[in-house]
């Protein structure tokens, strides 16, 4: 994948969770020599529930990668939580209830976005270090275990969804492992270090979308673990009520990154990415939220909202502007305040939801911690509550 922050690759195990690791700087000098891909799959008979079967692939092939599962178990859980009730997933619920702080940072940013009538889904982004996941080296064979669980509780206690993924894996337990055969890559004399390779194998971010009700407030929490350390880290949202007929407005994700629409459905399509994720399409660009909300100040910040106009159905049509403003986060004194933004740039035929994303100038701000505050106002007279996200400029 490229967007205006450099080149990474991006792949998916789930239909709608997706990783991606550190950009790139194109190092690595790949064979000129033409790939051939192979896929080969069988469809188990029913096992008992829990019941595992091992699984061996041999390739007699020199100069050839083999990514496999090492064994299957039978479960009854949706393609979106694969680790429930494995071993792996114990430990990782042990981190969850544990009193111990995890040695892995990381960072999480979530947001709604109305799906439907008393309908939202939430975009849950995690973002860390990769040099803080467990790994080791077997010749030129990278070794980890990667994985995510996400827990979402209503706020009396009781369970309202939960997740998890796969990042990548050893045997065992869940797993598939890439295998390089250094006689198949061309590395140059730098890559003697095999550590500087890990950290651009490796996952540094997860993306993944969950459908939760609207009108209740939940309390997210999500754990990294490598197997053997972990990270967590905790949300609060709190989903407004909404009927569809309402004038209404999305909570507010921030971003440095994004890339054309156009290209990244081709490209998603054409590998079968993640494809019930919905991607954040602002006409022609397609947003990636931060998990990590700290920006460098010669960064770009853009902001992603969604706007839902049920008048735009009718004739005349209502005209939709919007007030932004970024206060100063401990003191609350209004740092920028920006001109209304009209939204019809920004509308598509037939479509009541407006979808922004526009990069806000903070070229005049100081480092420290601030917030965003966005609110809509329609030509009917009717306004939005504000909308926040905090930042910090370091």
């Amino acid at each position: 994948m490229r967007d205006d922050l450099g080149v990474h690759d991006e792949w998916s195990h789930t239909p709608l969770g997706k990783w991606s690791q550190v950009d790139l700087d194109w190092k690595v000098v790949m064979p000129s020599q033409a790939f051939h891909f192979y896929q080969i799959a069988y469809v188990p008979t029913k096992s008992a529930k829990g019941q595992c079967h091992q699984v061996k692939v041999t390739v007699d092939r020199p100069e050839a990668v083999v990514i496999a599962r090492d064994q299957y178990c039978y479960t009854e859980h949706p393609a979106s939580d694969p680790l429930n009730g494995t071993n792996f997933d114990k430990r990782v619920e042990a981190d969850l209830d544990s009193d111990k702080s995890g040695k892995i940072p990381l960072s999480l940013q979530a947001n709604f976005f109305y799906a439907d009538a008393q309908k939202a889904r939430v975009d849950v982004v995690l973002e860390f270090p990769p040099d803080h996941l467990k790994h080791e080296w077997i010749r030129w064979e990278l070794r980890a275990m990667i994985g995510v669980v996400g827990v979402i509780h209503r706020r009396n206690g009781s369970l309202a969804a939960r997740f998890s993924d796969i990042g990548c894996c050893v045997p065992g337990d869940f797993s598939h492992v890439v295998a390089y055969d250094p006689d198949a890559y061309s590395y140059p004399s730098e890559y003697d270090n095999r550590e500087e390779l890990a950290r651009e194998m490796l996952p540094s971010r997860y993306e993944t979308q969950i459908e939760l009700p609207a009108g209740e407030e939940y309390d997210l929490q999500v754990v990294l673990s490598d197997g053997k350390t972990f990270g967590r880290a905790k949300t609060r949202l709190d989903i407004g009520g909404y009927d569809g007929t309402q004038f209404a407005i999305s909570s507010v994700a921030l971003s440095n990154r994004f890339r054309d629409a156009g290209a990244a459905a081709k490209e998603a399509a054409a590998v079968h990415l993640a494809p019930g994720y919905v991607p954040l399409v602002s006409g022609g660009m397609q947003v990636t939220p931060s998990g990590d909300t700290k920006f460098k100040l010669r960064e770009p910040l853009i902001a992603y909202y969604e706007i839902y106009e049920p008048l735009l159905s009718q004739e005349p049509k209502t005209t939709v502007h919007v007030n932004m403003k970024i206060v100063d986060a401990k003191s609350g004194e209004t740092k920028v305040t920006f001109p209304p933004l009209d939204s019809e740039p920004y509308q598509q035929p037939g479509q009541t939801t407006i979808a922004i994303g526009n990069e806000l100038k903070i070229g005049k701000l100081r480092k420290g911690d601030y917030r965003l505050e966005v609110q809509a106002t329609d030509s009917a007279g009717r306004s939005t509550p504000w909308r926040t996200a905090t930042f910090t400029i370091k």
